[in-house]
């Protein structure tokens, strides 16, 4: 996986990350954040990876053990989010910066989708 699928997954996952990080602790939160930070900056490498496998496993999300390693699925049982069918969507969004390959639907009547590092909407974009 490349750098800007790594930090796509990562944007898309934050949420739910940082939900459980805040329900483990301050210490799990701050570990979260600093990788966060770090993320924004470009600053992935192997090291930030293996950190953030290890938040994982203490956070009790079994997709980032050894065998697997980052990034947790998406589907499936064990599942960090849930996935399935939905209503289509005619609005598909693109990361705001060119440094992550983060692409979301946006359901009809829903709220457009937001980066999680930066805290800005992504960006509207065609469908093909």
């Amino acid at each position: 996986m490349d750098i800007e699928d790594q930090l796509g997954r990562f944007c898309k996952d934050l949420g739910f990350l940082r939900a459980r990080a805040s329900a483990a602790g301050v210490r799990a939160l701050s570990a979260l954040e600093q990788l966060a930070q770090e993320a924004a900056e470009g600053r992935l490498d192997g090291g930030w990876t293996a950190r953030l496998v290890d938040l994982c496993r203490q956070l009790g999300i079994p997709e980032a053990g050894p065998e697997r390693a980052w990034p947790p699925t998406v589907s499936g049982p064990g599942s960090l989010l849930p996935a399935g069918p939905g209503p289509a969507s005619v609005d598909r969004y693109r990361c705001p910066t060119a440094g992550c390959s983060r692409y979301d639907l946006r359901q009809p009547g829903g709220p457009e989708p937001v980066c999680a590092l930066w805290g800005e909407t992504l960006t509207l974009v065609d469908l093909p």
